[in-house]
Order: structure tokens, then sequence, then C-alpha cells
């Protein structure tokens, strides 16, 4: 039998995005496997359901990066694992006996955009690269990722293992769903939807100078809803909404609870996802199960996610990102297809499948020692 520390903080930090990761692999983890020995380490006290057995606590110094804080207590307690899994990189800054698992998203801090310059992601960057040195497994959501961690560190590929995310909404388009929309967010008419956090590498400019195009040209009716928290260096997007000539037609709902977004996927006339990178992208895969029509950009991980050329689209062309919803908005047959299509891509990926591909990676890593 195996101790197996498992680092679940992001559960509570970020309740979107890497919180949802960790969640339902977590759970699905735990319940496929009764071998091996689980402990759920993290620092904020909760009434989560996860944490019914083996929750350890440990201090966050406050003032500092968490990776501080789970790697000063694993400074002291390592010994009480043979494998400590952190999902996502950094951490792990003083050495530990127990072998060491890091998931990785994405490497977008390491990419030359413009808005990557600040003295943080600098830091960032050295703490992470350390990180995945040192790891005895890494776990890329891609094959992307999997390129992109190659392609950044000198690293065996023998020791990356892609494991997709999962998605697991369920179809909701009932009369009750449509009066939550309408009573709690203010939603009354037919939406093009966006969801995920507000920052420059999810490239809501283009898709907010796509719908206005759309707007004057085709005089659309719908509305566009954004869905997701402010995330970081939203200010330039959020000021370009306010001065938008369609401002009225744009909801931006802030956080919304796991459970509502099926309401929000399954009511919608099209999701839209203009991403500049990302390392997987659950979203997508959300809104392919509810049964609505999907487009993202053909960037980084998203074609393995999509794979049908029809529903992507260049993110820096907003002419083609125009062209891509229109037809979703005025041809049946279009429309059908792209359902269809996306339906059947979300069947490949589930959080059940890959607990038990990380599971497995556990083992030959615990037979190892």
């Amino acid at each position: 039998m195996l101790k197996i520390g498992l680092i679940t903080y992001p559960v509570e930090k970020s309740p979107a995005g890497i919180g949802v990761h960790v969640k339902r692999l977590v759970e699905n983890i735990l319940d496929l496997d009764r071998e091996n020995r689980y402990y759920l380490l993290h620092y904020t006290p909760t009434d989560n359901s996860i944490y019914r057995k083996n929750e350890i606590l440990y201090k966050h110094y406050k003032g500092f990066p968490v990776m501080f804080s789970d790697s000063w207590y694993l400074r002291n307690a390592s010994h009480h694992f043979d494998i400590v899994h952190r999902f996502s990189p950094g951490g792990f800054l003083f050495n530990i006996k127990a072998k060491k698992v890091i998931t990785v998203h994405d490497l977008f801090f390491y990419k030359a955009y413009p808005f990557n310059k600040s003295l943080k992601l600098y830091f960032a960057r050295y703490l992470n690269r350390a990180s995945l040195k040192n790891a005895d497994a890494l776990l890329a959501v891609s094959q992307f990722t999997k390129r992109e961690i190659l392609k950044t560190f000198d690293l065996d590929e023998s020791k990356i293992h892609v494991v997709y995310n999962g998605a697991d909404t369920v179809p909701c388009n009932s009369e009750d769903a449509k009066q939550i929309l309408k009573s709690e967010y203010g939603i009354k008419s037919e939406y093009i939807l966006f969801v995920s956090t507000i920052e420059p590498r999810k490239n809501l400019l283009s898709l907010f100078k796509a719908y206005e195009l759309l707007k004057k040209k085709y005089s659309i009716k719908e509305s566009l809803i954004v869905v997701g928290k402010r995330g970081w260096d939203y200010n330039e997007t959020l000021d370009y909404i306010e001065k938008s000539i369609f401002r009225d037609s744009i909801i931006l709902t802030g956080f919304v609870p796991t459970h509502h977004l099926p309401l929000f996927y399954s009511n919608a006339s099209l999701f839209v996802y203009p991403s500049l990178m990302e390392g997987f992208g659950i979203p997508p895969i959300e809104a392919m199960q509810c049964g609505c029509p999907t487009l993202t950009s053909n960037t980084s991980s998203l074609p393995e996610v999509v794979q049908h050329l029809e529903m992507m689209f260049d993110p820096e062309d907003i002419d083609q990102i125009v062209e891509r919803i229109i037809r979703i908005l005025r041809e049946p047959g279009f429309r059908k297809d792209n359902i269809r299509k996306g339906m059947e891509n979300a069947k490949k990926f589930s959080w059940r499948k890959s607990a038990q591909q990380i599971i497995s990676i556990y083992q030959t890593l615990g037979a190892d020692r």
C-alpha cells in the first residue's frame, strides 16, 4: 500500500479552472483506488465532501506564494508519504523523501506575449523550472503541453505522461433553467456564450470586435454573455466593453457556480472560445457535452479537443471569427453538424478515465521505490 499526498488547495482557492480539475480528479481517484491510502493537503478549513477522510491542514504563510507554505510543510513531513502530487508547477522548494508528481496545464508564462513581462512572472518561471526538473513524473494535460515541456526544458521524455482533462456537464434546457437565467443573471434573450477567466490570453477583445461587426453587418439579435471572474490584466478588456456602442447587449455575470454552468451552455445559441493559448480547455468540452454549437481557436491544444477544422478559427482574424459565427446562427445544417461532431468529441474525455491513468502512474512510481 502506498501513502500518497495530494495537494488540493486549488479546490478552495480557485473554484473555477484548476479547482474543478483538482476536485473532479481527486473525487474519482478516491472512488476508484481502494489499495492505496490518500491524504489531502490544504490550508483552508472547509466542509467540502472530498475531505471526509484523511484531511491534513498545513499552515499558510500569508504574504508568501502558496508554494512556500506547502513546501515548508513537506520539508518536515515528507517522510509520511511515498508520493506527493502537486496539481500545478512550482512548489517542492526543499528536498523531500517522497516521489514528486506535478501536473502541467500549460507554459503560457514562458511565451513572448507583451503582457508576459512582469517581475513576478520571471520569478515564477525560475521556480517552476526548478520544480519540473526535479519531479519524478510530469502529467501534461495534452499532447500540445507535452511538446511545450520538451521544447522549453531539457527533460527525459519518458517521465512525461499525457493525461487529458475531463468534463461532466449534463444538458439542462428546461423552462426552469431559462427562468433561473432570467431571474438570477438578467438573461432574457438568445445569446452567444463565453466561459472562462477574464485575462489577456483568453483574447476576449477579438470576440468583442467580432460581436460588434456581427451587430453592425448582420444585425444579429443575440446578446453576448461573458461568464467568469476577473483574472489578471483585465482592465483593457473591461474598458473596451464600457466604451462599446453595444454595451447594453453584453452581460458580465462574474463567477458562476459549477452547477449553474449547464444552464448557460444548454440554452446558448453558440459557445465561442477565442483563447490564444490553452493547455487543454475544459469549457469547450462542457459546451459540447451539453449539445451547444461550439467554436474555438485553432491554436495550442484546442485542435485536440474539437478536432474538426470547421469548428475552429484563427483567433487573430476577426473576419474569420465573424464568418464562423454567422454560419452557426444562420445555417441550420452547419449548426446541426457542429452539434453532432461536438457531442462525439466530448465522449472521448472522462475524469474517471483520467483518474485511472493517474493511479497507474502512482503504482509505477511506487514499484520503483
